[in-house]
Parts: structure tokens; C-alpha cells; sequence
């Protein structure tokens, strides 16, 4: 294990999706050329927080808020990508929170930033994907975050069906999805493909005017949680779904009624179903 090269030693780290922190166990407990290239990690691995933000009419801004300074894109680029990775990244038309930003051009954004921190998400990584306009800027940067963005949490707003093919691509990959604004109903049988997935633990709607929690996904996660498989999931969003045909989806494990929840029980598992303005079904 010692004769390895050091190159092949770095590589195998590089892969590693982990925090920082947990180069210094392998620091410790390696030896020779890995014990190096760890060591090497844990110096310099460097975890960011990117968000993205159009600046009308034809400007783009960026910041990362938990620096101090956002650094110029040059600095980014310089960047060695061994050790760089993005966990969180944002694409919107107004920035979350207050922040120093800094601004750049499209092409810089298509031809520079968004590729290069495309290429350092990685599986644990969050995509918050919210620009509503189908335009040539937004359409190209869901390209770039298809060819080469990888990710476990997907936020998105309906840009047209760009947008549309870009969910259906990810979808069974996907642990936590979250859609915004005109979905309509053409992608529930993804949906459902998304609930019986192995990775699946959450699903949120968001003010779709065409898109709701209905009978078909409803049943699909209360099949999905009597199969025990997965005890800890979620879903919730607006629906028209009565409190009689709730119940009357999984009689067999009613355990409680009120008027603003229900609750089954199989086995050791529970399930709940709180139906205030909206649903949530959650499951432990």
C-alpha cells in the first residue's frame, strides 16, 4: 500500500466526498505517500457556498456569503480544484440575504464561473435553481449544470421545458426535490417514480397554480412507507384531497383522527398526515 504513487494516493482522496475534518483521521491513521496526500487534504480542502444572481439588463452577480470577501473571479479560477468543492449553489434572480457581491459579465458567467463550479459539486452537493424566465442565459445554464453538476437537493423554479427535461434527467437521483411556480400535471408519473426511489426522503410544492399533492402521490407514499424500506420521509404542498379519502387510503393502519391531523401506525412505524391550509405527510 506504501508503493502506490502519490498521484494515485491523491486521486482516491479527491473522490472522497467528506468533510474537511475528516482528513485528519485519515491523516492519523494512514501511513507513507496516503498519509501524505491526506495530510496535504485536510490543509487545504475548502468547502463554498455560491450564490448567483442576474443584474438587469445584462449583468451577473455572485457572492459567497459565509466570506467576509467574495473573491474576484480570477482568484476562483486560480483555485486548485483538488481541494475545492461546492455544497451549496444558488441561481436566482435576487440574492438571498445581504452579501458583498461581485459582478461580471454573461460570458463570463456561461464561459468561466458557473462551469467551474459546476464541475466541483459533487453528490451531497444543493442546486436552488430559481430564475422563472426561459431565456438563452437560463436554458444554457441548466446545460451546463446537466453536463456536469452533480447533486442530492434539488430546488427549481419552471423555466419553460427546459426545465421540464432537466427534473426528469435527475429525478430518481434526487434525495430532497422542492419545484416552484407553473409545473403542471405532466410530471406527476415522475413524481411518483421519485417517491418509490431508493434515495427519495422528501417532496415539496411551492405555489404551483397547475400542480398539487393529489390521490396518485398520496398513495404512493403511503405504499412506499408500509414497505418499511425508508422510515424517515416527507412530502407536502397544496391538494384538494378531502379528510374522508384520506382515511380512507390505509384504513387498515388508522390509529388517530382529529380534524387538523391523522395518524396510522403498522408495525413500528407511524405515519402522519397534518392537513392545515395545505398537507404534510411525514413518516419516522
Amino acid at each position: 500500500m506504501d508503493f502506490v504513487p502519490y498521484e494515485f494516493c491523491d486521486r482516491v482522496l479527491q473522490s472522497l466526498d467528506v468533510e474537511r475534518s475528516s482528513f485528519h483521521d485519515y491523516s492519523q491513521s494512514l501511513s507513507g505517500l496516503w498519509r501524505t496526500a491526506s495530510s496535504q487534504h485536510l490543509k487545504h480542502r475548502r468547502t463554498f457556498y455560491i450564490e448567483i444572481s442576474h443584474s438587469p439588463p445584462d449583468q451577473w452577480c455572485y457572492c459567497f456569503p459565509q466570506l467576509e470577501e467574495t473573491p474576484h473571479l480570477i482568484e476562483i479560477l486560480k483555485m486548485d480544484r483538488r481541494y475545492v468543492r461546492f455544497r451549496f449553489v444558488s441561481v436566482a434572480s435576487a440574492f438571498f440575504k445581504n452579501a458583498k457581491f461581485r459582478q461580471i459579465s454573461e460570458k463570463e458567467l456561461l464561459w468561466k464561473l458557473v462551469p467551474y463550479v459546476a464541475t466541483q459539486m459533487t453528490e451531497k452537493s444543493h442546486l436552488t435553481f430559481r430564475l422563472d424566465e426561459s431565456t438563452k442565459t437560463s436554458l444554457a445554464l441548466l446545460e451546463l449544470f446537466r453536463n456536469h453538476g452533480r447533486f442530492q437537493s434539488l430546488h427549481i423554479a419552471h423555466c419553460g421545458l427546459e426545465s421540464q427535461l432537466f427534473l426528469v434527467e435527475y429525478v430518481a437521483n434526487l434525495k430532497h426535490l422542492s419545484l416552484y411556480g407553473n409545473w403542471n400535471e405532466d410530471i406527476e408519473d415522475h413524481l411518483v417514480r421519485f417517491i418509490k426511489s431508493p434515495n427519495f426522503e422528501c417532496l415539496e410544492l411551492y405555489n404551483p397554480s397547475n400542480l398539487s399533492v393529489c390521490t396518485k402521490l398520496i398513495r404512493t407514499f403511503i405504499e412506499v412507507w408500509k414497505e418499511g424500506a425508508r422510515k424517515k420521509m416527507h412530502m407536502r404542498g397544496p391538494t384538494g384531497i378531502s379528510l374522508e379519502d384520506l382515511i380512507s387510503m390505509a384504513k387498515a393502519d388508522l390509529y388517530y383522527v382529529s380534524e387538523h391531523y391523522i395518524q396510522w401506525r403498522c408495525e413500528d412505524m407511524n405515519l402522519w398526515c397534518v392537513i392545515p391550509d395545505n398537507i404534510c405527510l411525514f413518516s419516522e
